[in-house]
């Protein structure tokens, strides 16, 4: 992996700056040859930091991000509301009735949030408007986002973590909910929880 060939390269380049700190100090026995010799590896080595991966034609240094399919897209919001689930049956409250029309309008948030990271929509209008945009009813409703997690359980692990999104999941009055997750084009992924309430 190239994270870990950068950090041991570092890793080295640091150390090797302090043998050669230590030596300037404390061993003043060092020929200027051997200074230079060091000096000069310790410049390869800033050089191999700043070099791009040959194997990456794009030039980017870091590990590209897997671009998901669609199904796995789907996969990971029902894994996300099967995660929630269990979060609300450890908490005794009841679990959430899948709507696929409110996950629907989870997408729409998803994609929405990637270009503006809040609660407002782009026209300016509160998440909720969302439901009126896909013919949804809207009663008590609320929404959970977050960006950049990479799997359904580190998503539902930082709502957990924070006590508005974790009331938010774990609210006995709401009775159903949908998912939706969007990838960005530099593989960044968004996360959307809209919760409703239906009387059952």
């Amino acid at each position: 992996m190239m994270k870990r060939r950068i950090l041991r390269t570092a890793t080295a380049a640091f150390l090797a700056a302090v043998l050669l700190a230590g030596t300037a100090v404390t061993a003043s026995a060092a020929t200027q040859d051997e200074i230079a010799a060091m000096e000069q590896w310790l410049n390869g080595l800033t050089v191999t930091l700043q070099q791009p991966d040959s194997s990456d034609p794009t030039g980017d240094t870091l590990t590209p991000v897997k671009m998901l399919t669609a199904e796995e897209l789907d996969a990971y919001a029902l894994k996300v509301y099967e995660l929630v689930n269990a979060e609300r049956e450890a908490a005794g409250a009841i679990p959430l009735a899948y709507r696929k029309d409110v996950a629907e309008a989870a997408l729409i948030r998803a994609k929405e949030i990637a270009t503006q990271y809040t609660h407002n929509r782009p026209d300016g209008g509160k998440f909720y408007t969302v439901f009126e945009d896909c013919g949804i009813e809207r009663a008590a409703s609320a929404e959970n986002f977050y960006s950049s997690p990479f799997t359904p359980e580190s998503a539902v692990n930082g709502w957990m973590a924070s006590d508005g999104h974790r009331a938010n999941i774990l609210k006995e009055k709401y009775t159903a909910t949908g998912v939706g997750v969007y990838q960005g084009e530099n593989g960044t992924l968004h996360w959307v929880q809209l919760y409703q309430y239906y009387p059952l």
